[in-house]
């Protein structure tokens, strides 16, 4: 796996991780996500809300970037947000990308997001 994707990969755990916690969803509906882009040093936070967060992680290899984030000669916009970009690689780095990771919606249910 690349650098450039190892660091996407990390920070989609993360993502995944605080979608998890109970009850941290803010007022609005919302909870900070980390930007999930390559860019190794990048620590932009993202106002998501479940349903948006969960649509992006029921494909496999797409992630979730601030807008500005993708890297157009590896990646393509399949999705987009007033506040961010869904993403996936293109040609030899979707494939190993998609094969590599599981749709996952572990993330907290509804009753747990409102904190009750």
């Amino acid at each position: 796996m690349s650098k450039r994707r190892r660091s996407q990969t990390v920070f989609r755990e993360v993502n995944d991780r605080i979608a998890e916690l109970p009850g941290s969803f803010m007022d609005g509906g919302v909870k900070l996500f980390v930007c999930e882009c390559s860019r190794e040093s990048c620590a932009e936070a993202l106002e998501i809300t479940f349903d948006e967060y969960e649509a992006v992680r029921r494909h496999n290899g797409r992630y979730l970037l601030a807008r500005g984030h993708q890297v157009d000669e590896l990646e393509r916009v399949v999705d987009e947000g007033a506040r961010y970009v869904v993403v996936e690689p293109l040609g030899r780095l979707r494939q190993a990308t998609a094969a590599s990771h599981t749709p996952r919606l572990r993330v907290a249910t509804r009753s747990n997001r409102s904190g009750s």
